[in-house]
């Protein structure tokens, strides 16, 4: 498998790809432009498949298939303010799956570069745990909200519609683990890393913000 070199933890197209991008659309698609925005430096080595590809690839899977089926029956029948709701939701869920998703990468090369560069160590920890006791704090509150838009719905069993979320959710995951991830661990890369938390928090509040923003949205009545 090609190795992919991660200066810091980032967004990659497959975090919204597979589970989003063939909903890219006035049903409240996600925008894969602003989820690239929050990604880093990747460097891979010669050989890696064209992003594009892969994700072409991608839609042909059966999981994907299989998930673009569940998403069609359960929203063929609905009209224009619950089809609304729904995917402000389903999106809104992707939004804060993929920001765990970035929490955890960033922790993996917080490891890496701790274990590399003992010097650095508290500093990077230190800055860390800043970063996810706010990145946190808003994840909390912002799954609150998508479990309360299922909640008050009427359209869908509460079942149903959480076990949309769940397939898509589980194929992000697989999708993830065929990926392998090595942090560059140079101090170079790591003070890098150190001084972009900043922004990435930044980033990433942002995003969450826009899913409790959404909600009322959605919310309206027709």
């Amino acid at each position: 498998m090609t190795r992919l070199l991660l200066l810091l933890a980032v967004i990659p197209c497959f975090a919204f790809g597979a589970v989003g991008s063939s909903f890219a659309q006035d049903d409240g698609g996600f925008d894969e432009q602003a989820a690239q925005e929050a990604g880093a430096d990747v460097v891979t080595e010669k050989g890696e498949k064209d992003q594009a590809s892969k994700t072409q690839a991608r839609a042909m899977d059966p999981e994907v298939r299989a998930l673009n089926k569940s998403l069609a029956e359960l929203t063929m029948d609905l009209d224009d303010n619950d089809r609304r709701h729904f995917y402000t939701l389903y999106n809104n869920n992707n939004l804060i799956s993929t920001v765990k998703y970035v929490r955890d990468h960033i922790g993996e090369a917080i490891d890496a570069c701790s274990e590399n560069n003992p010097d650095m160590e508290d500093d990077l920890r230190a800055r860390y745990k800043k970063w996810t006791d706010a990145v946190n704090e808003k994840l909390e509150e912002a799954e609150a909200q998508v479990e309360n838009m299922v909640l008050v719905q009427e359209y869908a069993t509460d079942d149903a519609i959480n076990e949309v979320l769940k397939q898509a959710d589980d194929l992000r995951a697989k999708t993830q683990e065929n990926v392998e991830r090595i942090p560059v661990t140079s101090p170079e890369a790591c003070e890098y890393l150190l001084n972009k938390m900043d922004e990435t928090q930044e980033t990433m509040l942002r995003y969450l913000g826009t899913v409790l923003v959404a909600m009322p949205q959605a919310m309206e009545a027709p």
